[in-house]
């Protein structure tokens, strides 16, 4: 697990990308690590890396409804009326993009859950209510939360701990 700091990329595959998560990542023999999932430039929290390709498929597909919490701040607060056109999916170039629940938690944020995790999902459910997204951090998947791992860190989870990201429903 790491806590991606904004400004970094979550490909392997652009060899120029000059800050990618994965270097962040330490261990005593060399590994080729996938990421499971994908955190844009400019978003920050979990983000989950391994070795077996199994393992970040069942992260990673639709069918596994594995649950991701973002902590979201938006450039300003969000009206009943946007927060209910939110919750009930808008349709953007052909794509349903739809969150599991949006919770406001104070001024301008707000906890959002989603199932999924399509492209930038979560800053185009926001701007097509006219509300840019400031700050993305995703905080818990599945039943594993970030907890207080600092920013640019990364630890290698127990078995107990991977059973929890792969619980759907948390």
């Amino acid at each position: 697990m790491l806590n991606k700091p904004r400004g970094y990329v979550c490909t392997n595959a652009d060899p120029h990308a000059p800050r990618k998560a994965v270097d962040l990542i330490r261990l005593d023999s060399p590994v080729r690590l996938f990421s499971a999932g994908r955190l844009d430039k400019e978003s920050e929290g979990m983000i989950l890396f391994s070795n077996d390709g199994d393992y970040v498929a069942q992260l990673t597909h639709p069918r596994h409804e594995i649950l991701k919490t973002y902590l979201v701040r938006v450039v300003r607060e969000l009206t009943s009326a946007e927060l209910e056109r939110i919750r009930a999916g808008i349709r953007e170039d052909g794509e349903l993009l739809r969150v599991v629940s949006i919770d406001p938690l104070g001024k301008c944020r707000y906890r959002i859950v989603l199932n999924e995790g399509k492209k930038r999902e979560i800053r185009r459910l926001t701007a097509a209510v006219g509300a840019a997204t400031l700050e993305l951090r995703r905080v818990r998947i599945g039943g594993l939360e970030l907890g207080d791992l600092p920013e640019g860190a990364f630890r290698e989870l127990s078995p107990e701990e991977v059973a929890l990201t792969l619980t759907p429903h948390c």
